[in-house]
């Protein structure tokens, strides 16, 4: 039975087999539901399907504490129905441009000392609502900083992702955000963290790599919940909605620090920064370069050096070239 209720329930169903079928993931079954049940409200059942422009306006428009990203998002999901609409043969608006709004969101770098502070808080501490354990909690954020993993590939991590055996020890790191599938070393201090949660992980039939004390996979509100509170017991301050700190913000830092760490050994940003985005499973260069583009406040000399970099990575193009 389909979860739509539209008379465009049919169009959506092969829209969404279609764009997975060109490898698009299309996941969250609430995007689509939102997109139906406003089809359905304002759609007239006495004409052919086709979406119009008044229709497609009246979605386009900004909802209450909405960011301007997530309207982006949703009227690219709304032009790229119309459109499949159009090649069905039906007479549905397709407006020729969305404006992409500019990316404003500053990540929170964490200092050194702060990132200290978050380990030592975190093998002390056992969070309630997890059914974790010190262990746990301690394995949780040295992975998440030390490698810069995401979240959502940390909690997918089995037991045979964690490779002691040869030379450099490491994690397999699999399905990710943008199917690039890496192998990601682990530093002597995570790994020592890792055998440690392994001796007290418990006995389970499930083979996922971090579990809690009740057996079951961590999840990331888990992760989430835990790390709110491990910001307070640190004495770190959360700046407010949309501010951070995040859990996705030792992403950001072990990003910063890493190629700070480059730069003072005298490792050339040019060839860094491709090695760093590779590290980070990102598809191009331009997402690595938003990262440390950031941080010139922290480290200004690196970005005097980036700036010199991304004049030969992005060279001026002319209008008649």
């Amino acid at each position: 039975m389909s979860m739509f209720i539209s008379t465009y329930s049919e169009v959506i169903t092969n829209y969404i087999v279609f764009k997975r079928s060109l490898g698009y993931e299309l996941s969250n079954p609430y995007h689509w539901k939102d997109i139906d049940q406003f089809l359905e409200s304002t759609t007239d059942k006495t004409i052919d399907l086709g979406i119009t422009e008044n229709q497609f306006y009246s979605w386009y428009q900004l909802r209450p504490n909405e960011s301007l990203r997530n309207k982006y998002e949703r009227a690219c999901r709304m032009r790229g129905l119309s459109g499949y609409l159009r090649t069905l043969g039906y007479d549905s608006y397709v407006p020729d441009y969305l404006r992409n709004p500019q990316k404003t969101f500053v990540p929170y770098i964490f200092s050194e000392e702060e990132i200290n502070t978050i380990f030592s808080v975190s093998d002390t501490i056992a969070s309630k609502n997890a059914g974790g354990s010190k262990e746990l909690s301690s394995i949780i954020f040295r992975i998440l900083y030390s490698t810069g993993i995401r979240v959502g590939e940390l909690i997918s991590l089995k037991l045979e992702d964690f490779v002691i055996d040869g030379e450099i020890p490491h994690l397999k790191i699999s399905n990710t955000k943008n199917k690039q599938d890496r192998l990601v070393p682990v530093s002597e201090s995570t790994l020592e963290a890792l055998k440690a949660y392994l001796r007290a992980r418990p006995i389970a039939k499930n083979d996922f790599l971090l579990i809690n004390c009740k057996k079951r996979p961590i999840t990331q509100q888990t992760v989430y919940g835990w790390f709110r509170e491990i910001l307070f017991a640190s004495g770190i301050p959360h700046q407010g909605r949309g501010k951070g700190p995040r859990v996705h913000d030792l992403r950001h830092s072990f990003s910063v620090h890493s190629l700070h760490a480059m730069h003072t050994r005298g490792i050339d940003l040019y060839c860094s920064l491709p090695v760093l985005s590779k590290y980070l499973g990102h598809n191009c260069l331009s997402s690595t370069d938003m990262y440390v583009r950031l941080t010139a406040e922290m480290y200004p000399e690196l970005l005097t050096n980036m700036s010199e970099l991304s004049k030969l990575v992005f060279p001026e193009v002319s209008d008649e070239e």
